[in-house]
């Protein structure tokens, strides 16, 4: 992995409904900030191992159409762990995305908190769905007919 520390940039697509999910898999308290392009910030906090979903346990997000930057709307996440829950410490950061061609895509970032090297103290997943513009159309010639159109 990564020896980077928080934050982490990634780019998401314009006019896109983007579903925000986050987990904690550690014993000391864990911090998300995801902070949006236009300066909206929303924190997930949390502590537990097993996947334990942090609070709030997901949010939705919808990218306007156009942005600063060429290759999507910037969000950056910094991750941080408290031992007493007054102090922050930043945690280091990895983050990786993948796609189903045209239809759903997926970006986590993960952290760890510099105890026991599992890579998986905090992950805040951005999930995402766009059908493609002709599966659009194809969807709404079909109906037309349907309809008898």
């Amino acid at each position: 992995m990564s020896d980077a520390f928080s934050p982490w940039t990634l780019y998401l697509p314009f006019a896109t409904k983007v579903y925000v999910y986050g987990f904690t898999n550690a014993a000391y308290q864990q911090r998300i900030r995801v902070t949006f392009e236009n300066g909206t910030v929303q924190t997930l906090t949390g502590q537990g191992e097993g996947n334990r979903a942090t609070s709030p346990a997901s949010f939705d997000y919808t990218t306007p159409s156009t942005g600063s930057h060429l290759n999507g709307y910037q969000v950056v996440v910094d991750i941080s762990y408290s031992k007493d829950g007054s102090t922050w410490t930043a945690s280091q950061v990895a983050g990786a995305g993948c796609s189903l061609g045209w239809t759903a895509a997926t970006y986590l970032v993960a952290s760890e908190d510099w105890i026991d090297v599992d890579w998986n103290d905090a992950v805040v997943q951005f999930l995402w769905y766009n059908p493609p513009p002709v599966r659009n159309a194809a969807l709404s010639a079909r109906k037309k007919l349907l309809e008898g159109g």
